[in-house]
């Protein structure tokens, strides 16, 4: 493999896409995740956490899924409950405030835990062509 394009993460995730997996967004000031009844998403059944988060101004509420129980893993999609609970968010809805309509909905599928071989090889690839290539 190539890199094609290198970026600092803060500098550069909205402009050249992408999600920032270890961007610290807090919760809206006062705010804490409420954690409801679990909830079944797709035959899946998952913790059910809202909370709150200003960004550029607006209050976002997020209704959150979660896993059921702790899990090592980088694919958080939320980095602040994941470092309180250990317990990573894998879906999402994200609403504004008010009269506003829904703004996104996410999720995280998680397939396997292992690697296999070939994928071993490609991503030591990767990181000695990443620590022969550093961004700067």
């Amino acid at each position: 493999s190539t890199l094609r394009r290198k970026y600092m993460l803060y500098d550069t995730v909205s402009v050249a896409s992408g999600w920032g997996f270890k961007v610290n967004r807090r919760l809206s000031e006062g705010a804490s995740i409420q954690f409801l009844p679990d909830t079944i998403v797709n035959g899946k059944k998952y913790l059910h956490g809202i909370f709150t988060r200003t960004t550029g101004g607006i209050e976002y509420n997020f209704d959150g899924w979660f896993l059921t129980s702790p899990k090592k893993t980088l694919f958080s999609l939320d980095q602040t409950s994941y470092r309180s609970t250990g317990v990573p968010m894998v879906g999402y809805h994200q609403y504004p405030l008010g009269k506003r309509g829904l703004k996104a909905v996410m999720d995280v599928s998680f397939i396997t835990d292992t690697l296999t071989a070939e994928e071993e090889r490609i991503f030591a690839a990767w990181e000695q062509y990443a620590r022969e290539h550093p961004v700067r």
